[in-house]
């Protein structure tokens, strides 16, 4: 869910880390391009690979 991509920023923020990784979810990566278009966050990047069928 959301709230532990929040956790996750606010964890990075205050450790002074630039970059942090998290799981994809559609709702987690919503949410943060809308804290990229707030420019809360400085750039949102999905990255990886398919998922097997």
């Amino acid at each position: 869910m959301y709230t532990n991509l929040l956790t996750q920023i606010k964890n990075a923020q205050q450790a002074k880390k630039a970059l942090i990784k998290v799981p994809y979810s559609e709702m987690d990566f919503a949410v943060a391009e809308v804290l990229g278009k707030s420019k809360y966050v400085e750039s949102v990047a999905k990255k990886g690979r398919l998922p097997k069928r």
